[in-house]
């Protein structure tokens, strides 16, 4: 299934094809926090979708455009994770929903699988993170590295205020009024923009530095060159990660808990074959204990090198990280995804791995985040063509910065970051409560206009 699917040819929202999918249909019957929500959840649901495209139309998005369906589809699927998680809380006295974002992010990756990978993470990423800005001011020592952190992800912060615009409106209570809401969005947007974060993320000289910020890595830095590079393969069992190794990095030496295992004999896996081998605890430790000593060398030698395992979750991705960064390597992590998503994968390893280690994997998994890392690489699969492989460095406009052309006499580059900027500054603007016709706005409109023709 693919995001248009929830929409019919004139990109209104099919609100009856949308209930006929379990998942959803199951918030018909799921129970709200009653501090937070006088309207049931499949009411909110719609309540947000419809403030969503007010905002969208409001902020000049054309309908039908990839932000467009990008916002929408995060507004229909923001709440998915609700269906499972929403618990009665004696404490309380109220009904809770602990981790909903996380757990709706699996959902949504689980029923979109089939779509462009790069729109299907993005709007993953909302749906997980919508609570964010919700909280964001509750430690204000925490809120500044919070908000960059945010900006990190594959998605313009621009766009995360409006699912928590659109989501704030939608939830009829007591406690905010929408001009509550408005004066927290206000100064989201402010706080956003005096980041320089609002359309791309938060500016490091040194990146290294961001990922030893978000890491909460503390101890010294040896190697000031950044001068080799640690590859983190991740992908489910199955998924190609071996093909890719083969194709791009062959170059380079690997570290694999499978090799290791095999080198040690153990339960007769070899190096030769890709059977997902198990010892016993204290066996494992000897892996662990090797795997790591090879990955302290090959960085004291300030050589380049893969690390091959599944490396699914966040926490697995973090401890080799704070083992690595005294070094201070680049670090690459490379996402390989097969044409069908875990369905090729379990296909794949059959008479290897049980369907339900897959389940166990997917419900755990963490989408790699542009913070743990200098290049995130995206590699989908496809059985009928080339693979794509996407590249994300923290600049959503990077493909822009090679490009030397000059237009009209004047630098390509320094255009696009005058027309980038102007843009931001006119959704500052609607943000902060101007018209689309008031006069200000108008003028912004008229400069956009203006710099877009010099590209023709």
């Amino acid at each position: 299934m693919k995001f248009k699917d929830l929409f019919n040819e004139d990109w209104s929202v099919n609100w009856e094809k949308i209930a006929e999918i379990s998942h959803f249909s199951k918030l018909q019957e799921t129970s709200q926090s009653s501090t937070w929500h006088k309207e049931d959840c499949w009411t909110h649901l719609q309540l947000v979708t419809q403030a969503m495209e007010r905002l969208l139309k409001r902020n000049l998005i054309e309908r039908g455009s990839e932000n467009w369906v990008m916002c929408m589809s995060a507004a229909i699927c923001h709440d998915l994770g609700k269906g499972e998680t929403t618990k009665w809380s004696e404490e309380k006295n109220d009904w809770t929903t602990k981790n909903h974002g996380v757990v709706g992010e699996r959902i949504t990756r689980h029923l979109f699988y089939d779509e462009d990978i790069v729109l299907r993470e993005k709007v993953c990423y909302m749906v997980r993170h919508h609570m964010t800005l919700h909280h964001v001011y509750d430690k204000p020592e925490e809120t500044n590295k919070r908000l960059i952190k945010l900006s990190y992800g594959i998605v313009e912060m621009r766009f995360m205020i409006l699912l928590n615009i659109a989501d704030s409106l939608s939830s009829i209570n007591d406690i905010e009024t929408e001009d509550d809401i408005f004066d927290k969005e206000m100064k989201l947007t402010n706080d956003v923009s005096t980041l320089r974060c609002y359309q791309k993320p938060y500016s490091f000289i040194d990146k290294s530095q961001l990922i030893r910020d978000f890491i909460d890595y503390n101890g010294e830095v040896i190697n000031d060159t950044n001068d080799f590079c640690v590859y983190i393969l991740c992908g489910f069992p199955g998924c190609g990660k071996s093909t890719y190794y083969k194709e791009f990095l062959a170059d380079k030496p690997i570290i694999s808990r499978d090799i290791i295992r095999g080198e040690l004999g153990i339960n007769g896996a070899t190096t030769t074959n890709d059977k997902k081998v198990v010892g016993t605890r204290e066996e494992e430790d000897k892996v662990s204990e090797i795997f790591n000593k090879k990955m302290i060398e090959y960085c004291e030698n300030k050589e380049s090198f893969v690390l091959d395992n599944t490396n699914l979750k966040y926490q697995y991705r973090k401890d080799y990280l704070l083992k690595i960064m005294k070094y201070n390597p680049k670090v690459k992590i490379i996402y390989v995804e097969a044409p069908n998503y875990i369905k090729d994968c379990i296909e794949r390893r059959k008479d290897e791995i049980p369907k339900k280690v897959y389940d166990r994997m997917e419900n755990n998994f963490d989408f790699p985040q542009l913070y743990e890392c200098d290049e995130l690489i995206i590699v989908k699969q496809h059985t009928d063509s080339k693979d794509e492989i996407h590249t994300f460095k923290g600049n959503f406009t990077s493909d822009l910065i090679y490009d030397t052309r000059t237009v009209n006499g004047c630098d390509y580059i320094s255009k696009v970051k005058v027309l980038n900027d102007l843009k931001i500054t006119r959704g500052a603007m609607i943000l902060d409560g101007y018209d689309c016709y008031d006069s200000c706005i108008k003028y912004v409109d008229e400069l956009i206009k203006s710099y877009e023709n010099m590209f023709i």
